[in-house]
């Protein structure tokens, strides 16, 4: 699957972005804190920007992971180097180039911690064990 967006003026259609996350996210079953590390990785990679008009977004899922490319951001090296530390915190893997920024958010083990407790549960009811709910 591949997805693409064109914001021709980044300002005012910014909303397109959150809808554009929300539909990957409902498509591959993105959990909360997942999609708002994808949101606010690719908000403040476009408030950073020193272009007003004409960004595009593309997407792409693949063994590495969900893959974000944004092109049009900047016209100089030292417009994204502040933005390096950011991408650090909430991205898997980056790449930066001079009109180009790759984020990767790796989804291998995306929902270890629920897959954690169905593997526990299942022993619990196999040894016939009271088996506590998940949401308690």
């Amino acid at each position: 699957m591949e997805n693409n967006i064109t914001l021709n003026n980044v300002q005012e259609e910014s909303w397109r972005i959150e809808q554009f996350v929300e539909e990957i996210a409902d498509k591959y079953n993105i959990f909360s804190s997942y999609y708002s590390n994808i949101l606010v990785s690719l908000v403040e990679t476009l408030n950073k920007s020193r272009h007003e008009d004409y960004v595009n977004i593309s997407f792409q899922s693949g063994r590495n992971g969900l893959m974000f490319n944004i092109h049009g951001l900047f016209d100089k090296e030292e417009d994204y180097k502040n933005l390096s530390y950011l991408i650090s915190l909430l991205c898997d893997d980056y790449k930066i180039e001079s009109d180009y920024i790759q984020l990767v958010f790796s989804i291998n083990s995306i929902n270890s911690e629920l897959s954690a407790y169905r593997k526990n549960a299942f022993h619990k009811y196999l040894k016939g064990e009271e088996i506590e709910d998940k949401n308690s």
